[in-house]
């Protein structure tokens, strides 16, 4: 970013909220939107075709990324649509198959779109609703998921990447432990699709989802990955584009977008991982260096590189924020519950104490970030430090 642009917008370290479209990416969506702007299901025109044949050649190279078959790929406006046409759908069906409550059990540190259609779910009287646990890093116990699923359930759901603390999560242990039990996984890859390799060639039975504006291509495109003998109710009707399940007229330029940043995270992601990590890295140590009492949340070990989720205890992080806005752009959590009074949710399952989740913000690196942005981070916080009261009143360490 230019010094110009830094005066104007401040620094972005906010990746895991949204990435910025990466410009080889932006040009290509302007070309096809010049370009193919038929409605892919008029087929008695070239205009059509080519649309048509535009989102078959997408459907391919995304396929091809991930280890798929083309035609599991349902094309949504993004991860939160996904989820909620796979939760709601698959629940609904199955139970009305079944005539019996669907068993589910998830995580509690899922994203809040998987949270919250469980807990309606289960109002509903549509799923029986069980939590494992998570230790204070943010990790799972797989003897509990298989425990759970040697006494019966019909689904489980624990997400690749959190989206808060970057944690990666054994996404293989827990598809073959499903397997072995009959059981569906339900695998939210919204923060892993792009920042670390993942394939479904050695996840069987597993449902995904995620969203092409997580991996630098614009936002109101995404995808649903599932088998097609998975039973799966609409959450809406009118066409009969996607064999009913999503019906509207996909939008050709957007969906080979989204392909081609797929293509270009695949092709540039670990040399992108290794350059993030080090600044990732050298951001921690000179915030340890300068505020000692400061506390990594989550898995240090299993991250993703741009991940940097820190608690500053005896600081308010709401404050904090409110004072950098306008030079540097980082969160005190999940963008989805920016705003929101309530403590994040992910934190609090972790049991971390209040003055931790009170001190939390959610630091995010990805592929534009440079070392002259984590240095002008360092000297934003530390000149709120000076400024504010708690610098006044002494309570740096």
């Amino acid at each position: 970013m230019s010094d110009d642009e830094t005066a104007k917008h401040g620094i972005y370290l906010d990746y895991f909220s949204t990435t910025p479209v990466d410009p080889r990416v932006l040009d290509y969506y302007l070309q096809l939107l010049k370009e193919v702007y038929g409605n892919p299901s008029s087929v008695d025109h070239d205009f059509g075709r080519v649309a048509a044949r535009l989102i078959q050649k997408s459907r391919e190279e995304i396929a091809d990324c991930i280890a798929c078959q083309p035609g599991e790929i349902i094309f949504t406006s993004g991860a939160t649509e996904s989820i909620s046409l796979f939760l709601q759908g698959f629940t609904t069906a199955q139970s009305a198959r079944l005539r019996r409550k669907i068993k589910v059990i998830a995580s509690p540190v899922e994203h809040a779109a998987v949270l919250e259609n469980l807990t309606m779910l289960q109002s509903a009287g549509v799923i029986e609703f069980l939590t494992l646990s998570v230790d204070q890093q943010g990790c799972i116990d797989l003897r509990e998921i298989e425990a759970a699923a040697k006494l019966g359930i019909d689904l489980v759901c624990v997400m690749a990447v959190n989206n808060e603390t970057g944690n990666i999560y054994p996404v293989e242990e827990i598809a073959a432990i499903a397997s072995e039990y009959h059981t569906l996984y339900f695998c939210d890859a919204t923060q892993a699709i792009g920042k670390i390799p993942f394939s479904l060639a050695n996840l069987p039975d597993t449902v995904i989802s995620f969203s092409a504006h997580k991996f630098y291509a614009p936002k109101g495109i995404g995808a649903l990955i599932v088998d097609r003998a998975v039973p799966i109710m609409p959450l809406f009707y009118g066409g009969a584009q996607q064999h009913s399940l999503r019906p509207g007229t996909l939008n050709a330029p957007l969906i080979a977008t989204m392909a081609y940043a797929l293509q270009l995270a695949g092709l540039e992601q670990e040399a992108d991982a290794g350059r993030i990590a080090r600044l990732r890295d050298n951001l921690q140590l000179q915030l340890k260096s300068f505020y000692p009492q400061m506390v990594v949340n989550g898995d240090t070990v299993n991250r993703v590189a741009g991940a940097l989720h820190i608690s500053l205890p005896g600081v308010n992080n709401k404050q904090l924020i409110a004072h950098v806005r306008n030079t540097l752009a980082i969160s005190t959590g999940a963008a989805c519950s920016s705003g929101s009074e309530r403590p994040s949710h992910v934190l609090k399952a972790m049991g971390l104490p209040a003055d931790v989740i009170e001190g939390a913000l959610r630091i995010s690196l990805g592929r534009f970030t440079t070392e002259q942005d984590t240095d002008y981070a360092l000297e934003v916080i530390k000149k709120y430090f000076s400024e504010s009261i708690l610098g006044h009143a002494n309570c740096l360490p």
